[in-house]
């Protein structure tokens, strides 16, 4: 399949799944509305490339269809490409599908999307944990609504102390 047909099979199955693009945005979202309470919090990432694309974005926007999950997924192929090469910052570099999960399900979350896409290759998110050494599920702490005022006080190097979550995971050479 060419890439012009990926971009068309991508299209179609956001529309398949009632997933809109948002205007001004690179990112397309389920219609929906969102549960995030917090401006803070953690998130996962699922990267893809553009041969895996279509077969990783049926697979989560079928599990979705049972978890519902917050999340937003790149709303283009061809924005997908010029993410995976940097197009839009070397911290946007892999993140093909951005889930926010409830907070107090981090763990049992992480555990159900390695089990569905352990097997999947992706690109690197280079601002995240890979969990358990997989090839494209990964986390992090970070924001998780707008700060409109775009004053960001954390300490980005540091998880909360207030965290309680324990991850297994193996941490980045």
């Amino acid at each position: 399949m060419n890439k012009e047909d990926i971009a068309i099979q991508f299209e179609l199955l956001l529309k398949e799944y009632s997933v809109a693009r948002y205007e001004d945005s690179i990112w397309a979202f389920p219609d929906y509305p969102h549960h995030i309470k917090s401006n803070y919090g953690w998130k996962i990432h699922i990267s893809a490339i553009l041969t895996n694309a279509i077969q990783i974005a049926r697979k989560f926007l079928t599990l979705n269809q049972k978890y519902h999950f917050d999340f937003k997924i790149i709303s283009s192929i061809p924005y997908l490409e010029q993410m995976n090469m940097g197009y839009f910052g070397n911290s946007q570099v892999g993140k093909f599908i951005t889930i926010y999960p409830d907070q107090s399900a981090v763990t049992e979350t992480l555990e159900l999307l390695y089990y569905y896409f352990h097997d999947d290759v992706g690109i690197r998110v280079g601002s995240d944990i890979s969990y358990k050494q997989g090839l494209n599920v990964y986390y992090r702490y970070g924001t998780l609504l707008d700060d409109v005022e775009n004053i960001d006080k954390r300490d980005k190097k540091l998880k909360p102390a207030d965290c309680k979550i324990k991850l297994n995971t193996v941490p980045i050479q």
